[in-house]
């Protein structure tokens, strides 16, 4: 399984292209074609997975989510977080003195920062032209923005050089860790979150204690991850995962942290990317864990 910094470089972008809306009847048919015309040129993008149109428009009804090209920041945070997405294409169609003007706006749903981007065409003629040079335009502006769009990788390296500052000095408690995991679907084995967290906390230099040695630990950390495959676009499959924990002081059973995280992996195997996002999943708590349990013993 490809780690670290060039991985994440690497990795495939997850975009989902929301339905361009206009308020023009006469502009519905453009926008529909507009719409599935421009998902079938990222689509051909490399480095570019799409949701596919039928499981967004399933999570979007469900969850009574507008598709509309007014999406909020905090929308498109829901919206990645249901879909998997890490960046949402929205847009709006309307005339303007003989010509029809697409004005799209690229989200993302984990940094919040939006970039916008515009075409026009003849009114009454077909976008197909205008539409096909906007996608080629944004491909690049996707791959250009790409390190603003999403959230910044943070290798384990630097958190546990991060934490390792932070526990200078400290008398760390000892760690109890059981995390058991899931995958929806062919059983994968191992439990990475629980192995990810337990690298991230022993490496800052807290002391796991496992076996008949886990009943005195300090600290109890215990939880559950599940993971399950998302998008499939040919070779590549992406997988979400959930992991949640909750450690509790042995003595008093004081709870210092209750927390969850989601995350989202693309890889070519399902189960290597299944074990990516809860690896992701549990580095992102490692972190936050360490901070609690250094804030519970100064």
């Amino acid at each position: 399984m490809a780690s670290g910094r060039a991985a994440e470089g690497d990795s495939p972008l997850a975009i989902a292209v929301l339905d361009l809306e206009t308020t023009d009847p006469k502009l519905k048919e453009t926008s529909t074609h507009a719409t599935l015309l421009l998902t079938a040129v990222l689509s051909a993008e490399e480095g570019l997975v799409l949701v596919e149109r039928q499981d967004l428009a399933k999570v979007l009804g469900e969850q009574e989510l507008g598709v509309s090209g007014l999406v909020s920041t905090e929308t498109a945070a829901r919206i990645g977080h249901l879909t998997g997405a890490r960046v949402l294409v929205t847009g709006r169609l309307f005339n303007v003195t003989g010509e029809t003007m697409a004005a799209l706006k690229i989200m993302g749903t984990e940094t919040g920062r939006v970039f916008a981007q515009t075409a026009t065409f003849p009114s009454g003629s077909a976008p197909t032209e205008a539409i096909k040079k906007m996608g080629d335009e944004l491909a690049k502006l996707l791959r250009d923005k790409k390190g603003v769009l999403v959230a910044k990788f943070i290798s384990r390296e630097d958190r546990v050089t991060r934490l390792k500052e932070k526990a200078v000095g400290r008398s760390l408690p000892s760690l109890a860790l059981t995390i058991p995991e899931q995958h929806l679907g062919p059983a994968v084995s191992d439990p990475a979150a629980e192995t990810e967290i337990g690298l991230i906390l022993r490496e800052a230099g807290f002391t796991l204690l496992s076996g008949a040695a886990a009943e005195s630990a300090d600290i109890r950390i215990s939880g559950e991850a599940f993971s399950e495959t998302g998008i499939r676009r040919g070779s590549l499959i992406s997988c979400r995962a959930r992991v949640e924990v909750k450690a509790v002081e042995r003595a008093g059973g004081k709870i210092v942290l209750m927390d969850r995280q989601t995350t989202v992996a693309v890889d070519t195997a399902e189960h290597i990317a299944a074990k990516l996002a809860l690896q992701r999943a549990g580095a992102e708590l490692a972190e936050r864990l360490a901070d609690a349990l250094l804030a519970a013993k100064p």
